[in-house]
């Protein structure tokens, strides 16, 4: 099965309606602006992957976390290098737009604005079509295909095969990724499982 086909198979994440998804996209710059000046990382913890649509948005948000499990004191510098060592630099819209969210970032609190973040994903998936074949895939694959999805959860290859879904990626027992429901069209499905 190639990307193509795989791509027809799930739908699309719904768009909010105009106004919200430009304050929807916002929310996510400042928040991940803020989580960068303030380097809490009990606050990082606590924001879910999946409230982000844009997939440059899920990848400066990894970085984050992988950051403040080493240093507390984050910097534009730091995330920048952690997102250069996994390749991801250029993706995430280099140390330019990293600066950008840094100094654009609203004068309050992670906390005041990641519940806004939290209901804009949460009427993202309210308007989700939850019909078809529900499937697991990594939250990335979600996010860079633009497919509709709910909360995300960070689990290992072993963990996956309680789940009685189909799987649509490939873990090893001891890797571990951010993953999420996404329901595939029925028809789809098995036109591809037919080949």
């Amino acid at each position: 099965m190639d990307a193509t086909d795989i791509s027809k198979l799930f739908s699309p994440m719904p768009a909010l309606p105009e106004e919200y998804q430009a304050l929807a996209e916002r929310a996510e710059r400042d928040l991940l602006g803020l989580l960068i000046l303030w380097g809490d990382r009990a606050l990082v913890q606590q924001v879910e992957p999946s409230w982000f649509t844009s997939y440059q948005h899920f990848i400066i948000f990894r970085g984050i976390e992988t950051a403040v499990e080493i240093n507390p004191n984050l910097d534009v510098i730091i995330i920048s290098e952690i997102l250069e060592q996994s390749g991801k630099l250029e993706e995430s819209g280099g140390l330019l737009y990293l600066a950008g969210i840094v100094s654009n970032s609203p004068r309050i609190t992670p906390w005041q604005i990641a519940p806004l973040l939290q209901g804009f994903a949460k009427m993202r998936y309210a308007m989700t079509a939850k019909n078809g074949i529900r499937c697991m895939v990594r939250l990335e694959d979600a996010l860079l295909h633009g497919w509709n999805h709910g909360t995300s959860w960070y689990s290992s290859g072993a963990q996956l095969i309680n789940y009685e879904a189909p799987i649509f990626f490939e873990l090893l027992d001891d890797d571990s990724d951010w993953v999420c429901y996404s329901f595939a069209d029925e028809v789809e499905a098995e036109r591809l499982a037919a080949q």
